[in-house]
């Protein structure tokens, strides 16, 4: 269990990152407040990806310093980049900023995201654990909805 901690941790981190400027403007309207924009989330999503996204690869690495942790060595290349379920939830990351900003560099990381995975995993639907594939489900599905592009996904 101990092996994990740190990647949930981050992620944690990061997820919490995207939430208190909303709910930090949320509170700001309710009480007449003007909204300040908060650039906290942006600085965490921006180190966010230069920590852990390969563009060439299409594919986030496993650790920040994108090597294998011989403890986890599960995913592409032996654990250096993130597993089946986790490579989804850090792509939903980049769902939220693009739907927040609608920004081109995610609407491309969106697509190299796609085929990124379809190139890990070839046959997506040999997986042990139907949860993993509801994670990438429900990052199609969102890819979908945000994008409104239908031939990709």
């Amino acid at each position: 269990m101990k092996k994990y901690l740190k990647p949930v941790l981050v992620f944690s981190l990061f997820t919490l990152a995207f939430l208190l400027p909303s709910l930090t403007a949320h509170a700001a309207r309710t009480q007449g407040l003007p909204n300040i924009k908060s650039t906290y989330a942006e600085k965490s999503y921006n180190s966010f990806l230069r920590s852990y996204w390969d563009p060439k690869k299409g594919y986030f690495y496993m650790q920040s310093d994108h090597n294998i942790d011989p403890t986890h060595q599960v995913g592409p290349e032996n654990g250096r980049y993130s597993d089946y379920w986790w490579e989804a939830q850090s792509f939903d990351l980049v769902l939220d900023h693009y739907q927040r900003t609608r920004s081109p560099r995610d609407h491309k990381i969106i697509e190299q995201a796609y085929y990124g995975f379809l190139k890990a995993y070839p046959n997506y639907l040999q997986n042990d654990y139907n949860d993993d594939i509801g994670w990438w489900a429900n990052y199609l599905a969102r890819a979908y909805q945000l994008t409104g592009e239908k031939n990709s996904w």
